[in-house]
């Protein structure tokens, strides 16, 4: 049974087995077309026609991300859908603004806090095409998400740099990932460009500076006007020298208040404000969204909604690791243990030193599902590591 569940999910995954196979857009008649869209009750009306506003939705899903784009040719791409729980609330946020089909969703990287929320989505919404990198991940939510898709009898398109979403009014690009294979699975986050006549945007999902640095060597004109930072303003993200070059009027940072990882991080911030950079967050604003027509921007804030505030955030991506730890890190709040290189630790005061893994299980905590991932977990292209999500 075990081989057969295997095989299933590898004719999900499309060309994941062969890592250098090449991987084409949907043809644009398959595409289809959504009629105007319903704007949501917080967001004014704009100066031009709705048919010729790009809009992009933040949507406020606490620690994580969650990014809807409503574009002028009437396609709808969903770019992440936060955690698992969080799914409810995004589907009912995607009716309020009128959809009802899904053109493309993107899930940047495999982590919960990304792709939980797809799951449902995924099962409520026709969509016409899904773009993932090409890795796999150890997690139920991934697993969940993979057997979300094969129900529906979708395929997963590979999300690598130069692959484009066929629009009628916009160029949609992703830029990133650049390579085949990151130690860090943050760093295969697809990274989505968009440009509308003379406006910019771009969305980082979780990449780090090793994908920033690829992006800045590439040669690409990455300016832009609105930035939704990597990995929630984490200092691993948002190198002084990326966000030099984007130059961004704004920056978006995705994230919940009061985390247990100090996002977003002091570095972040700092080098934001040397360049007199506009920010915008979801733990303090709610959700944004920020419209343009191609030659000016408009930003709203839908507020702050209580509920927000109790959102449990997801534990966060860590590096791959490598020997065993002498001892662990336990999060008092989150009864998460950690290794005590884990860039995700709980601040100070809601440490605890474990002496043993043993100890920490008995004590009822549980493993970071990102630093203590079995490193053979992360490993990207081969079918067989599927095994992993089992």
């Amino acid at each position: 049974m075990l081989l057969i569940f295997l095989l299933s999910i590898t004719v999900v995954l499309g060309g994941c087995a062969a890592p250098r196979e090449e991987v084409s857009s949907p043809e644009q008649n398959e595409l289809p077309v959504q009629s105007k869209a319903v704007l949501p009750e917080a967001e004014p009306d704009g100066d031009g026609s709705s048919e010729d506003i790009l809009r992009l939705h933040f949507v406020d899903v606490g620690q994580g991300d969650a990014i809807m784009l409503q574009c002028p040719g009437g396609e709808n791409i969903l770019v992440d859908g936060g955690d698992k729980a969080q799914g409810e609330m995004l589907c009912a946020y995607l009716r309020e603004c009128g959809i009802q089909e899904l053109t493309a969703i993107v899930g940047t990287h495999p982590h919960a806090d990304h792709i939980g929320g797809l799951i449902k989505v995924v099962q409520e919404f026709p969509v016409k095409a899904i773009y993932m990198p090409r890795v796999t991940h150890s997690s139920d939510t991934f697993r969940d998400l993979l057997l979300a898709i094969k129900n529906q009898g979708l395929k997963i398109s590979t999300a690598r740099a130069g692959v484009e979403f066929p629009l009628q009014a916009i160029k949609a690009q992703f830029i990133a990932p650049r390579a085949d294979y990151y130690e860090d699975l943050n760093n295969y986050s697809a990274v989505l460009k968009i440009d509308y006549g003379a406006k910019s945007f771009i969305l980082m999902g979780d990449a780090e500076k090793e994908s920033e640095e690829q992006i800045l060597s590439s040669g690409l004109n990455i300016k832009a006007d609105v930035l939704k930072l990597g990995h929630h303003g984490s200092a691993s993200s948002s190198g002084e020298d990326f966000i030099k070059a984007v130059a961004p009027s704004w920056a978006v940072i995705m994230c919940a208040p009061n985390n247990d990882y100090g996002h977003p991080h002091r570095e972040t911030l700092q080098a934001l404000g040397k360049y007199g950079v506009e920010l915008l967050r979801t733990d303090e604003d709610g959700t944004l969204i920020i419209t343009s027509d191609g030659q000016k921007i408009e930003v709203y804030k839908k507020g702050k909604k209580e509920a927000s505030a109790g959102l449990n955030p997801v534990p966060e991506p860590a590096a791959v690791p490598g020997e065993e730890a002498v001892f662990y890190i336990g999060n008092l709040k989150s009864r998460v243990f950690h290794r005590p290189d884990c860039s995700n630790l709980p601040a100070a005061k809601n440490q605890i030193r474990l002496p043993s893994r043993e100890e920490a299980l008995e004590k009822g905590y549980r493993p970071c599902k990102n630093c203590l991932v079995p490193e053979n977990c992360l490993v990207p292209g081969s079918a067989a590591e599927l095994g992993c999500i089992i």
